[in-house]
């Protein structure tokens, strides 16, 4: 038996508690063989294991419980296999929560490598890839998630008995590759990747498919439209019983939809609609969703401010503004640049264009070093409607040169830029 807390914040307590318990106990444990452990103890270890890969990439809070729940009881048992795959997963909660460069996680991935060497799986190896990959990601060193995600798939696959671990590492793929503007092999992946969740009846895979920032994938494939429809079906035969990460990603499809179509009200109204679940539902505790939300809700107060005048005018764009600080203070160098397009659009609106152009250069700089290419591109764009004349040409030439790489015609290439910039 394995008792669920309620759902809100009675989830969240129970989550601190035993997260405190965890620190408090640490992370040594006693070795037994399996033989010297009962089926029912055994038995239970692995329902929490299931139960948090089951709600990991749903309900993300309930799963975080489960699985600081799971390591607890799986170092209290010292079943070493076990203990080792707990570890991996507690690896990725804390990488997840912002912490990747801590003294714990250090301890945590110290605790790994001495364990691998007395254990032999056949995909420990694969555990030990996703949890560098899942890392790298938070991180925002995206080539280094790609390697990683793709050793620990290559790893798993002659087994066919990890099929949970092979689709979330696919769902770093594709979001490693929309940062660095590899639009062509988001394509490449989705299509095997969706037929083969379809077949299976995995709404799980397919929602990793269709949703969030793959929405990127049916608008160039298959338009607008046919975009929100198929985010519309996932989140319809989805639950509706909570606000779950796939609610998150749906409110994503719709929000890049309507940046896409310019029907900016539509926008307005979509975040209007879901920031209060959102909130309630405290995935804004996870850093990379938190600024993603916020570079979301900036958009949306500059698209109130284009609508508005006089002093409800300057107030969305101070609120823009607001969250632009939120993202430029951060640690990271992605979230700062998405800032500086928020800030840089804020003084296009106020008149300070020189002061703009001059950010978006500098910021249009520090996404190609990041090598986000898509993003990079959007800003050429928009330099080149904004500066004019030979070197607004320039920008234009720039942009057009990575548009046509993926196939993205000039007719569609504001729309596309206009998705991810203001």
């Amino acid at each position: 038996h394995v008792h669920l807390p309620r759902q809100g914040w009675p989830t969240l307590i129970s989550l601190v508690w035993h997260r405190f318990r965890l620190r408090l106990r640490g992370l040594s444990f006693k070795r037994r063989d399996e033989s010297q452990l009962s089926r029912e103890t055994l038995e239970r270890l692995d329902i929490f294991n299931s139960l948090a890969d089951g709600m990991g990439l749903a309900d993300y809070l309930l799963g975080a419980q489960l699985s600081t729940r799971w390591i607890r009881e799986a170092l209290k048992v010292g079943e070493p296999q076990r203990v080792l795959k707990a570890l991996y997963r507690e690896a990725n909660f804390v990488a997840a929560s912002g912490h990747w460069d801590s003294a714990y996680q250090k301890k945590i991935l110290q605790a790994i490598e001495d364990l691998r060497r007395e254990v032999v799986m056949p995909t420990s190896e694969g555990w030990l890839f996703g949890a560098q990959a899942y890392q790298s990601f938070m991180k925002g060193q995206w080539h280094e998630a790609l390697d990683r995600a793709r050793e620990g798939i290559a790893t798993f696959s002659p087994t066919n008995s990890n099929y949970w671990e092979s689709s979330t590492l696919h769902f770093l793929l594709l979001w490693a590759n929309f940062y660095l503007g590899d639009l062509t092999t988001m394509e490449q992946l989705t299509r095997p990747n969706l037929h083969d969740a379809m077949d299976r009846g995995d709404m799980l895979a397919a929602s990793g498919n269709i949703l969030g920032l793959n929405t990127i994938v049916f608008i160039k494939e298959k338009g607008p439209d046919k975009a929100r429809d198929a985010a519309d079906w996932v989140i319809t035969n989805w639950t509706a019983s909570k606000f779950h990460l796939q609610h998150y990603w749906h409110l994503l499809s719709h929000l890049l939809i309507d940046f896409y179509t310019m029907e900016e009200e539509r926008a307005i109204h979509h975040l209007e609609e879901n920031w209060g679940p959102l909130k309630k539902s405290h995935l804004l505790l996870l850093p990379s969703i938190r600024n993603e939300a916020l570079y979301l809700r900036a958009r949306v107060s500059l698209a109130r401010a284009k609508a508005s005048t006089g002093s409800t005018r300057k107030s969305h764009i101070a609120r823009a503004l607001k969250d632009s600080r939120l993202l430029t203070g951060g640690k990271l160098d992605w979230p700062r640049a998405l800032g500086n397009i928020i800030a840089a659009h804020s003084w296009l609106m106020t008149g300070h264009e020189e002061e703009a152009i001059t950010l978006l250069q500098s910021t249009r700089d520090s996404l190609l070093s990041m090598e986000m290419m898509f993003y990079a591109a959007a800003v050429n764009h928009k330099l080149g409607r904004t500066v004019g004349g030979d070197q607004g040409a320039t920008f234009d030439s720039l942009a057009n040169a990575y548009f046509s790489s993926h196939k993205i015609p000039p007719s569609k290439q504001e729309h596309f830029s206009r998705m991810l910039i203001p």
